[in-house]
């Protein structure tokens, strides 16, 4: 879930969402059972740290949900929906026989993952040399070792209605396990959320958030810190080593309206988190949505691995 570059969320970012017909809705409108991100929290454990996952989910009203956690150290075919490539005793004998923490991860709103890999194992795994290619076989294609030896967390949603038919939602996302010199992330964080100006916060109830006029767009926003935004030892835009600094994206939902933006993103030095961090809602009228309220959901992610989330309500007037 964790693009490798934050390079097209800029364009997508810059640029108003395109008018959407009747027969759908936009990607942003929170309508259907959803996993919106995936966080680990640290974002790229290192050995002997356990990383606690955790899911940011949408649902209508009146449904429930059940979770499934599981991870795999090579997620395969992307048009196949990245099944598993490694069986855990194939992954336990190219381990040397050390253990691994077992692919299911439980049924809990929240899991965890173990770092107990042995180090050594996985830089061997990432060596390649012609003895570990063959070792590996077809499955070396699977390998991804850049910033970290890479594996699939995946969680499984089903959610229901009461008396309704079970929908079932999968998302994946990437898990960086940190060995050697690889430098460490920390998830970035967006303290609050706003309608109308920055004074005016959005809260979790709705119960001190402002009212906004139906039809009409109106300024909404989040309040990050530009110090989120970490300097490590990296790539520049032409793959050279460089010191750089991450680059944050920030996805935003809502239950009513159209947004200007559906991706903002933040670039030291062409652009400020100032302008990350704005966008406009335009609820939809009465007659199309006669909730007193809509959910506002934002999405902060750096290209390392790091999310972060907040929400609130912001009430709608009643005309």
């Amino acid at each position: 879930m964790e693009p490798k570059s934050l390079l097209p969320l800029i364009l997508l970012g810059l640029a108003p969402l395109a008018g959407c017909g009747a027969d759908f809705d936009p990607y942003s409108r929170l309508k259907t059972p959803r996993v919106l991100a995936l966080k680990s929290d640290p974002p790229a454990p290192g050995p002997g740290e356990t990383a606690t996952l955790s899911a940011l989910t949408f649902l209508p009203a009146g449904q429930t949900a059940s979770y499934a956690w599981s991870w795999c150290p090579a997620a395969g075919d992307p048009n196949q929906g990245y099944p598993c490539a490694l069986e855990e005793t194939q992954l336990r004998a190219l381990l040397g026989g050390a253990e691994a923490p077992a692919y299911d991860l439980g049924t809990a709103p929240t899991a965890t993952f173990a770092h107990s890999l042995p180090p050594a194992a996985l830089e061997a795994l990432c060596d390649r040399n012609p003895q570990t290619n063959q070792a590996l076989g077809e499955l070396a294609k699977f390998i991804d070792c850049k910033g970290g030896f890479a594996v699939q967390i995946r969680l499984v949603l089903r959610s229901q209605k009461e008396g309704g038919a079970v929908e079932t939602v999968s998302a994946i996302r990437t898990l960086r396990l940190r060995f050697g010199a690889i430098p460490a992330n920390a998830n970035p964080t967006i303290d609050a959320l706003w309608a109308v100006d920055p004074t005016m916060r959005i809260d979790d109830s709705g119960a001190s958030s402002p009212a906004l006029p139906r039809g009409k767009k109106t300024p909404i926003g989040a309040v990050a810190r530009e110090t989120d935004a970490e300097t490590y030892e990296g790539e520049d835009d032409d793959g050279r080593p460089a010191t750089v600094r991450e680059r944050l994206a920030f996805s935003w939902f809502v239950e009513t309206g159209d947004l200007k933006f559906g991706r903002t993103s933040f670039i030291d030095g062409q652009v400020p988190l100032d302008r990350a961090t704005r966008n406009e809602l335009q609820p939809e009228l009465l007659k199309d949505y006669d909730r007193p309220a809509s959910k506002v959901v934002v999405v902060i992610r750096d290209n390392r691995g790091g999310v972060g989330w907040a929400s609130g309500l912001v009430n709608l007037e009643a005309k």
